[in-house]
């Protein structure tokens, strides 16, 4: 047993010499390294004396070993950290530029898996269809242009009509203010010419004789005679204009239209009385035992009501048998049947692309 602890206690002591020779070298590694930076960074104490001779300031400086860092070296450490600076910008920058390049590379390489299309298909390559792009965006127009564009193409090749069929009798057309309402009453009137129109209207269509005059001077019309065709009658309310209906009995030859420009201002801010409601439906039945009469259409103008329906719209609807509702969009008009869709402006003649055929 006790050769045994002796041995152990000789391998810790010899393991306890290696341990210390070790430490030893590594503390002398050490010390020589900062030697090593002491020389290459610092300057000595004579060094240092010789400097702080030229100042008053450092004369009594008394402490040993005084370390200092020259002029020199801490311009050289400034540019170094300098550097340092840069370089990480430029990593930063680099690693910026690669991912842009990569996203550039991945575009390239879908660009070119596009162009490679299959010849089955036989669908030419981009590079051979760009010219052809090139050349037709400088034909292109604007929007502005390309709507005058199909306008006065329409106008000049092609005429759409807007039929009426033989059992409608009572129409009904409106829309705000400056939509074409009266303009479609009037070349309604023109367009059932040899027939005769006796247009009823009121102080918000006043200028309705002006407009006339216009349309029939056009190159459209002019060749006829309209003036002896279309018979102007001012009303002021809804008792006026039945007085009116009476007296059409009077009118000779064939009747084709009659037309109430606009029965908007006599019931606006009245519906709630009874007695305007009771006006409307006399008005109406009369306008009914006319059609029927002397085999002639009815159209009825009317604007928007202050809530932006047509006013008196439920007692208009229950008696006319078509609805037209006109809408404007800057110069262009739309023209909503119940069938279809129609779009044109307005010109001197009335609308350049529309014809209204009444009965025919």
């Amino acid at each position: 047993m006790l050769e045994q602890k002796t041995s152990l206690r000789q391998i810790h002591l010899e393991s306890d010499q290696i341990l210390n020779e070790k430490i030893k070298q590594l503390v002398e590694q050490v010390e020589s390294a900062l030697n090593a930076l002491e020389k290459s960074f610092f300057i000595t104490r004579s060094e240092k004396k010789k400097n702080t001779e030229k100042k008053n300031d450092y004369n009594n400086y008394s402490k040993a070993n005084v370390i200092q860092i020259s002029k020199p070296e801490i311009n050289v450490l400034r540019k170094k950290k300098n550097e340092k600076l840069a370089n990480v910008k430029k990593e930063e920058i680099s690693s910026e530029k690669f991912v842009e390049e990569k996203l550039k590379q991945n575009a390239m390489k879908l660009l070119e898996n596009s162009e490679k299309v299959s010849k089955d298909h036989k669908i030419v390559q981009t590079k051979e269809v760009e010219p052809s792009i090139i050349e037709h965006l400088k034909h292109l127009k604007s929007l502005k242009e390309e709507k005058d564009d199909v306008i006065s193409k329409d106008s000049s090749n092609e005429i759409f009509l807007i039929d009426f069929l033989p059992t409608t009798k009572i129409i009904h057309i409106y829309g705000a203010p400056g939509a074409g309402k009266t303009t479609f009453a009037l070349q309604s009137a023109l367009e059932a010419y040899p027939r005769k129109t006796v247009y009823f209207y009121n102080s918000t269509s006043i200028g309705i004789t002006k407009r006339l005059q216009q349309m029939i001077s056009s190159r459209r019309w002019k060749e006829k005679n309209m003036q002896n065709y279309i018979y102007l009658t001012f009303f002021n309310d809804l008792d006026d204009l039945y007085s009116g209906l009476n007296e059409i009995e009077k009118v000779t030859g064939e009747l084709a239209l009659i037309v109430i420009d606009s029965i908007t201002a006599s019931v606006r801010g009245l519906l709630h009385k009874e007695e305007t409601k009771n006006a409307i439906r006399r008005i109406m039945e009369r306008l009914l035992i006319i059609t029927n009469e002397k085999n002639c259409k009815v159209i009825l103008v009317n604007g928007l009501s202050y809530k932006g329906i047509p006013s008196a719209n439920d007692l208009i609807e229950s008696y006319s048998d078509e609805t037209i509702e006109l809408k404007k969009h800057g110069n262009v008009i739309q023209i909503l049947t119940e069938y279809d869709i129609r779009t044109t402006t307005t010109g001197n003649e009335g609308f350049v692309n529309i014809a209204i055929n009444l009965y025919y």
